[in-house]
């Protein structure tokens, strides 16, 4: 799996079981953190110029701008969400190539908005998180 999917992972404690933490509260922090990142890295590719290898991509169509989704997890025992950059269904646009380049060189890689996002929020959605895990644990936090 490449690098250009930012994740992170709640371990509980042995003694804390799944059924002792709060979900609800759980999963809206880490939606605000992940809706935060997608945001902030919509923001960073919101220009309207071509870019250069090594720069954040521009903006020509909005494609890109618009394929970048949050996703949380549904399933009752997994606490995840994330933000990445999706396929638009029914297009040819596929967002991997501009982050990774082409073998043939023919095009350059661009840095991904995902990840300079993150680095640029880390100690915001960290805290949130942080809060979210100890609000959530049942008899702690409430």
């Amino acid at each position: 799996m490449s690098n250009d999917l930012i994740s992170v992972i709640v371990r509980l404690p042995k003694s804390l079981k799944v059924k002792d933490v709060d979900r609800k509260v759980l999963m809206k922090g880490l939606r605000e953190s992940s809706k935060l990142v997608k945001q902030q890295s919509k923001k960073l590719i919101s220009k309207k110029k071509v870019s250069k290898p090594g720069e954040l991509p521009g903006r020509r169509t909005g494609r890109m701008r618009r394929a970048i989704k949050t996703m949380s997890s549904r399933q009752k025992y997994k606490f995840w969400s994330v933000a990445q950059v999706c396929s638009i269904p029914n297009s040819y646009f596929y967002p991997a190539i501009l982050i990774h380049g082409r073998k043939d060189g023919s095009l350059e890689p661009r840095k991904n908005p995902i990840t300079e996002a993150t680095k640029l929020l880390d100690k915001k959605t960290s805290k949130i998180i942080e809060n979210a895990v100890i609000d959530s644990i049942k008899g702690f936090g409430n």
